[in-house]
Order: C-alpha cells, then sequence, then structure tokens
C-alpha cells in the first residue's frame, strides 16, 4: 500500500507562461528559459556573449520567461547578482527555431548547467507529457521514479525510469491526463526517498518535474511542477 510511506512533502506548481510567452521569430534564434536551481546561489545574473544581459537577479526555484538568443555558439555566463563571482560558464550551441530550457543546479561552489531541447508538440486533449529532471543535491543515489494514479492504492507496478542521476534528466514521458504521486527509490539500496502530493498533469499540456532540494527543512525533496509552452 503506497501511503504506507505517506510523508508529506511541497508541491510548487509554477507555470512557466508568466508574461506572454511569444516566440521569438527573429532570424536565427532560438528561445531559451532559465531556471535556478542551485540551492545555495541565491540571486544570480546570467549574461550571454560580450556581457550582454540575459537574466537579472534569479531567485532560488524561479522559472524565467522565454527569450531570444542567437542561433549559433553563445558563450555564457552565471554570476551572482550585482557582482562577480563566477559560478558557471558554459558554450551553448543551439538551433534555429527551438525552444530550449537551462537550468543552473548543484551548489554554487560546483555550479553546473543543463541545456534542454523542449518538446513543441502539443498532445491530444486527453493526453499529457512531462520529464523529469534529477536536481536534488542532497539525494546522491541513482533514483527509480514510479508515477502512479493518486487514487491507486496499490503500489507494485514498475517505475517508469530506472536509475535516474544526479543533474540527468528523461525524455518525456507520455500518459492520460490524470492526478498523479510520483515516488523516489534509491536504485541503490531500495530504500523510499521521497514522495510527492497529488500532481494534476493537464490534457494537451507538457511539463518538467524537477527534484530539487526543499525552500525549508521539513522534507528531503521538493517537487517542483512547470509547464512547458507548446
Amino acid at each position: 500500500m503506497r501511503r504506507v510511506l505517506a510523508t508529506f512533502f511541497v508541491f510548487v506548481l509554477l507555470c512557466a507562461a508568466c508574461g506572454d510567452g511569444a516566440k521569438d521569430d527573429s532570424p536565427g534564434s532560438a528561445d531559451i528559459r532559465f531556471i535556478q536551481a542551485s540551492p545555495n546561489a541565491d540571486l544570480v545574473d546570467v549574461f550571454v556573449d560580450d556581457d550582454k544581459e540575459f537574466q537579472r537577479a534569479v531567485e532560488y526555484l524561479e522559472v524565467r520567461n522565454y527569450r531570444g538568443l542567437s542561433a549559433d555558439n553563445s558563450h555564457l555566463l552565471i554570476t551572482e547578482a550585482s557582482s562577480f563571482p563566477l559560478y558557471a560558464t558554459e558554450s551553448l550551441s543551439v538551433q534555429d527555431g527551438s525552444r530550449y530550457t537551462l537550468i543552473a543546479l548543484d551548489i554554487r561552489s560546483e555550479m553546473d548547467t543543463l541545456l534542454l531541447l523542449d518538446d513543441p508538440l502539443k498532445p491530444d486533449t486527453n493526453r499529457t507529457g512531462v520529464r523529469l529532471v534529477h536536481a536534488a543535491v542532497g539525494i546522491s543515489d541513482d533514483v527509480d521514479v514510479y508515477i502512479t494514479h493518486a487514487d491507486d492504492t496499490n503500489f507494485d507496478t514498475e517505475p517508469a525510469v530506472t536509475e535516474l542521476a544526479f543533474k540527468d534528466s528523461t525524455t518525456y514521458l507520455n500518459s492520460d491526463a490524470d492526478e498523479y504521486i510520483v515516488t523516489l527509490i534509491s536504485s541503490e539500496t531500495g530504500a523510499f526517498i521521497a514522495e510527492s502530493d497529488r500532481l494534476n498533469f493537464n490534457g494537451g499540456r507538457v511539463y518538467t518535474l524537477l527534484f530539487v532540494e526543499p525552500l525549508s527543512g521539513s522534507s528531503a525533496v521538493e517537487f517542483q511542477l512547470i509547464e512547458d509552452l507548446t
């Protein structure tokens, strides 16, 4: 029975479409949104090419709207806001007309970035899609991820994903639109790690679900569900 493992965890739903989210159709451009998932970096600034300001004063777990970027090799810097201790530097190669999600993750002294290509295809009205990102610094184990219908009392299903490592992600997983509960189990030991609240995956939508460090110490993992634009 799943509820033998009943533990309450924080669920944060952030819509990535704050603002108009309009796609940049200028010649030779791609669209990138930025997610700050480095737990102790506080506010960060993001610069692209020749120190051009790209995103400013981004808080932990904040999702910034899509912005246009030259569809070519670009050099990216992530620094402390209003200062210049350098946290991360990365060369980005993006394709014209595509959309991406760029995630800063790990602690600030070891900050890394993950660039994900967003799925532009809209599912049918009764279907949904979600990709998973392991960004929880405090969980060193690879995790097996179980995604079960919220009203299903049995927990004898196969995992949707096995051995998802820190700083890694999945492709989009497709399923029926419904409410689900996501459970993380250690791939190494089989020990329970975390369980989400009920997550509502709406039909005709696609999402990114991040496993991140919680804002408070009351839970092992925070589940952050972000709607991807289609």
